[in-house]
């Protein structure tokens, strides 16, 4: 996915999902009462934020709900003073699960960094060897570390992130204590199946498996490609119609989804049974809250006309605890 921010093509729809193993960060107190900053799209679908290192111009840097850990393209840690050894350290180097493979990863430590003038804590990232070639609309990845210890609520829709306390009302999702991912339950199709569900706001497409592509109708016979982060590996996915989708507080209608036999799906140990990976081109409907202390994540409507009569929640369908 990183190298789709970084490299905006307009065949390739390219993916990243980090979930490697836990990273120290250093808590820095944010602000409160809770603050709003206003994201901004980039390429017409990610939302970002302007991210300064030290006294560097703000970046793009891409809020992604689906890396458990932020990301920064080798080229900008290299501007920062990072230096490769990865030949030396491949007996060291920390997994990393991206949609269509497992690879190993550097770190780098990105200190200094603040949004709006407020401190994000310092951050061992993840470094993604993307080619320096091709235009650039983001620096990296801003994972679920980058506000840890912090509750927070997102508008994909405005674009509102607010930091600070927030209520959760509604067990709709759980942040996985292990993964760091965010986790929901979903219904979909006629008959209505159950899903698990992976929000993931660094995916601007919403991706099903095999095994729900087999409740869905087809969406048409256009193929389209998805690429792993390193660019090596390629899958191609096509496209279905998601029909009654029900996922926490909100219903929609007829929505259009690509399928394709991801690795992350095998990875979660979702290759068996129904899942969903929802992305940027269904997030706008959404208002997510988390509650960091609980692992608690409410998933609300935008619109009144989207509103469920009955949640679909994760702990009534899968437990209390994701894994």
């Amino acid at each position: 996915m990183l190298q789709n921010l970084l490299r905006s093509s307009a065949t390739a729809a390219l993916f990243l999902s980090l979930t490697a193993a836990p990273l120290l960060a250093q808590d820095v107190e944010l602000p409160d009462p809770p603050q709003t900053l206003q994201m901004h799209r980039v390429a017409d679908t990610f939302l970002a934020l302007p991210v300064s290192i030290g006294d560097g111009e703000p970046m793009n840097w891409i809020l992604d709900t689906g890396a458990s850990h932020s990301a920064i393209a080798q080229t900008i840690a290299e501007e920062l003073g990072f230096v490769s050894a990865r030949q030396a350290l491949a007996p060291e180097l920390d997994p990393v699960q991206t949609l269509t493979r497992m690879y190993d990863a550097e770190r780098f430590w990105t200190r200094d960094m603040s949004i709006a003038g407020q401190p994000l804590q310092d951050i061992n990232m993840v470094v993604v060897p993307v080619p320096p070639e091709g235009p650039s609309i983001a620096a990296g990845l801003l994972g679920y570390d980058a506000f840890a210890e912090h509750d927070l609520r997102i508008n994909f829709d405005t674009g509102e992130l607010v930091l600070g306390e927030q209520t959760v009302e509604h067990t709709d999702a759980r942040i996985a204590p292990d993964r760091q991912l965010i986790f929901a339950a979903a219904r979909v199709g006629a008959p209505r199946r159950y899903a698990r569900v992976l929000i993931d706001s660094g995916s601007p497409v919403t991706l099903v498996n095999n095994e729900l592509k087999q409740a869905l109708s087809s969406g048409g016979v256009q193929l389209r490609t998805i690429t792993g982060v390193d660019g090596l590996r390629n899958e191609q996915a096509a496209p279905v119609v998601l029909r009654n989708l029900r996922v926490g507080g909100v219903c929609l209608g007829r929505q259009s989804a690509l399928h394709a036999d991801l690795d992350i799906f095998d990875a979660l140990g979702w290759d068996d049974e129904p899942a969903i990976l929802i992305g940027m081109d269904l997030l706008p409907y959404i208002e997510m809250t988390l509650d960091k202390e609980s692992g608690a994540v409410e998933i609300s409507a935008v619109r009144d006309q989207d509103v469920c009569d009955q949640r679909v929640q994760w702990d009534r369908r899968f437990g209390d605890q994701p894994a």
